[in-house]
């Protein structure tokens, strides 16, 4: 009897320091259940559990900043990309223009990382157009190398009738730097600019695994703003009908910085559009526009409009599938992260952050990082794949404009331009992931 004892109090003992231990993997991300993560402000929520120290560590940990390109007074420059690519690198594209130019277009160079940031071979040239405001020019790096620059020009057919212009959006292609052969028409109209007051303006590009892309532009100078978007093949063939977006209720409206083009696995697109109208009894909000989805996010609606969201949402894909931060519904209120699953459906209840989103980036690891604006600079949240926040925030020194590029390891880089009365800068950061999963612990909230 006494051995038997002896035996269940072994295993007793040995069940304990189990259960110990996996409630510490939990506490730091290392197979606890996504249940376990909850908070309503992250940078007050307290370490719930001692010894969970990583817990209280923000999300990415800061390397040194280093410059990218340089040049001197009276010069400027502005980022076009920064990306993975195939061979575990990255890539950083940018405009640049000093005193002694004489075109309208910016020069456009690109440059090749290893993923600890150092280069590979000096910045190569990409030759475009001459007539391109800096402003009107979008690069795209493909992981295999491939580059598409995109751009909305403007020109008049024939100069006895100047009223009469061609709008269009052309790309030009390019592997590993070297130019291929044509130019792609990725969207064209020619309009009467007294009688349509429309112009192409301000492209952004997205690719796809399998090579296209897709290509979209603002019309700019109608009663209402909007956002056209055409597929592309990887030979350059237009794929099916431009998508057009338009501002819905915001009359007289501006686009607002920011706008997302959201690529999926089956081929199917997110816009996410940001609007700012200036009629005092609207307000200001994001639209989520769907296109070849087969399971729509059942997102909830702003002034019964469907797919439109408070101002400040973005979308973020993790390895589940995608998030989106609900913007404040109130000034200086929470932003709500709300997983969905392949249903389209919201899975479980979202996390409250008190952030203000103003863009994502998806990661290696198929983790994700929200940028906020916190006083005029980037603060990265992580988001794990479980689609909840890992870490505390971290506050940088990159502003608003900085753009945002995944790296190996569940990293990321932001590059931005310095231009000053001294000269000009491209500076690129890294950011790599603090621990190895460490999530806020707090209240356990149910899954749907």
């Amino acid at each position: 009897m006494a051995q038997a004892v002896s035996g269940w109090a072994r295993r007793l003992a040995r069940w304990l320091v189990q259960g110990a231990a996996i409630v510490g993997l939990a506490a730091c991300g290392g197979g606890g259940d996504s249940s376990l993560s909850s908070t309503t402000d992250p940078p007050a929520n307290a370490l719930r559990r001692p010894g969970s120290a990583c817990m209280a560590a923000p999300g990415f940990t800061a390397q040194d900043a280093f410059v990218v390109n340089s040049l001197g007074t009276g010069s400027q420059q502005q980022v076009r990309f920064a990306g993975p690519l195939d061979d575990g690198g990255f890539a950083v594209a940018w405009l640049s223009r000093t005193p002694a130019d004489t075109l309208t277009s910016w020069r456009l160079q690109w440059q090749r990382f290893d993923a600890s940031g150092r280069a590979l071979g000096p910045p190569a040239e990409l030759p475009y157009a001459e007539d391109v405001a800096p402003q009107d020019v979008a690069v795209l790096v493909q992981p295999s190398g491939r580059i598409i620059v995109a751009y909305a020009v403007s020109r008049v057919l024939d100069p006895a009738n100047p009223l009469v212009v061609m709008n269009s959006v052309l790309a030009r292609v390019f592997q590993d730097g070297t130019a291929l052969p044509g130019e792609i028409t990725i969207g064209t109209q020619t309009v009467n600019v007294r009688s349509f007051p429309g112009i192409f303006h301000f492209p952004v590009l997205a690719g796809f695994d399998d090579g296209s892309f897709l290509g979209g532009w603002h019309l700019v100078g109608r009663v209402k703003p909007e956002l056209w978007v055409q597929k592309v093949a990887a030979d350059g063939t237009r794929m099916g009908d431009v998508v057009k977006i338009d501002s819905l209720a915001a009359v007289n409206g501006v686009r607002v910085v920011g706008e997302q083009l959201v690529t999926l696995p089956g081929g199917g697109w997110i816009a996410v559009t940001p609007w700012r109208t200036p009629v005092p009894d609207l307000q200001d909000y994001t639209l989520l526009t769907q296109v070849g989805v087969r399971h729509r996010l059942d997102t909830p609606d702003v002034f019964g409009v469907p797919g439109a969201l408070p101002a400040g949402s973005v979308l973020l894909q993790d390895a589940r599938g995608l998030l989106v931060a609900i913007g404040p519904s109130q000034p200086g209120g929470t932003v709500s992260l709300q997983q969905f699953n392949n249903g389209g459906r919201a899975a479980g209840k979202p996390d409250a952050l008190a952030l203000a989103p103003i863009g994502a980036a998806s990661l290696s690891t198929g983790e994700a990082a929200l940028l906020a604006n916190a006083g005029g600079t980037i603060t990265l949240q992580r988001i794990g794949s479980r689609g909840d926040p890992v870490g505390q925030p971290l506050a940088t020194s990159a502003p608003l404009d900085a753009l945002a590029g995944a790296v190996p390891g569940g990293g990321l880089v932001l590059v931005w331009a310095r231009n000053d009365e001294d000269g000009s800068q491209v500076v690129a950061q890294l950011f790599t992931p603090s621990c190895s999963g460490c999530r806020f612990v707090g209240p356990k909230k149910k899954r749907a």
